[in-house]
């Protein structure tokens, strides 16, 4: 069980300490209860046999789509099949998960059983396995940036392997705040900013990062995002240009654009293009190195959460693996070769490999509303 898992389930309601009885003695029937999820009430409907937790349903629910909903589906079925409530929870839809486990030990509760001793952390089987596997590319994080690569190179006949090591795809695009800056896009133009330019966008950024932002970057971003957001377009992401640009201080020029339905239904939009290719995407799956040769980066060796251990050759390896906007301890240090230490869940492999870097003593911190 993950240090995340024990700590979330913490959070589950006095329900379970208070719930007494026998741990798999139950009377039988069909029993329902309601908990609190991320975006609404979660209604759970269990039934059990004299001994059994034969069936648990989620029923209608406002989960967040490809996160919440990974808890909606994943759980019922891994609660049933280990006969426990210490089974995993799912990383990174914690409340959703808390809100099912909840609802479930209180019809626990409801049969006569014991949902306290249910509780018990419960270790699922590992297989001793290992693959070897031989592709085109790997692409390290089911991100937005990780998804799109592997999109893209699908599409161009390549034969990619994702590896995202939570549940779902999608990472912080599904939670992002719903817009995209669509400076030089078909979009912008349709909507009547016909003056904007790679340099304009580019002297907006570097007033608000204070002249520190890299340059190289910071211009090939300028002058290809227009064209990255007309490809996303064709591929079914929708932007809502009806509802106009939307105002943000550091861009002077009109051309921030949101996402129709927010970031869950772009992210969402991206996992169901991503299925219609021919990746082969493996969750639960964190890479663990680097492979070299003489230098030189060919491929990945990865762990499954089953215990599954793959060793992947690739022509070219993917890094999509995001940033350590979520890593407290981290953020507020002040040590510049601490800072590097600990950037990311991958950092040290890129050590490993003599990766260039460059700013990355600098974040840029933002407040959030309703915070």
């Amino acid at each position: 069980m993950s240090r995340k898992s024990a700590s979330a389930r913490m959070l589950l309601p006095l329900v379970l300490v208070c719930a007494a009885g026998t741990v798999f003695g139950y009377t039988p029937g069909t029993y329902t209860s309601s908990f609190p999820g991320q975006n609404g009430p979660v209604p759970v409907t269990v039934t059990f046999s004299q001994d059994r937790i034969e069936s648990v349903v989620v029923g209608e629910n406002k989960e967040t789509i490809g996160i919440g909903q990974t808890a909606v589906k994943n759980l019922p079925d891994r609660i049933v099949a280990a006969q426990s409530l210490g089974v995993d929870m799912v990383s990174g839809a914690t409340v959703s998960s808390v809100a099912i486990m909840s609802a479930v030990a209180d019809c626990v509760k409801q049969a006569g059983g014991d949902a306290t001793k249910l509780m018990k952390p419960y270790k699922a089987p590992q297989v001793v396995k290992h693959e070897k596997l031989a592709t085109d590319l790997v692409v390290i994080g089911g991100g937005a940036a990780g998804m799109i690569g592997a999109i893209n190179a699908s599409q161009q006949g390549l034969n990619v392997v994702l590896l995202e090591k939570q549940e779902f795809l999608g990472g912080a695009s599904a939670i992002c705040g719903g817009i995209v800056v669509a400076q030089g896009s078909e979009a912008q133009c349709n909507m009547g900013e016909k003056s904007d330019t790679p340099s304009k966008m580019a002297y907006d950024l570097l007033h608000n990062g204070h002249q520190r932002n890299d340059l190289s970057g910071l211009t090939f971003y300028a002058l290809n995002v227009g064209k990255s957001i007309d490809w996303a377009v064709k591929q079914g992401v929708q932007l809502d240009t009806k509802a106009g640009f939307a105002f943000r201080a550091e861009h002077k020029t009109p051309r921030v654009i949101p996402f129709v339905g927010g970031c869950p239904q772009y992210a969402q939009t991206l996992r169901e293009v991503l299925a219609t290719t021919k990746t082969d995407v493996k969750l639960t799956t964190r890479a663990t190195k680097l492979i070299t040769t003489d230098g030189a980066v060919t491929g990945v060796e990865a762990k499954a959460k089953d215990g599954t251990t793959y060793e992947i050759a690739a022509k070219a390896v993917l890094l999509a693996t995001g940033g350590y906007g979520w890593n407290k301890e981290m953020l507020f240090r002040k040590s510049y070769s601490k800072l590097l230490d600990v950037f990311s869940d991958f950092f040290p492999h890129f050590t490993r490999v003599r990766a260039a870097f460059s700013k990355v003593g600098c974040i840029q911190l933002k407040p959030l509303e309703g915070q």
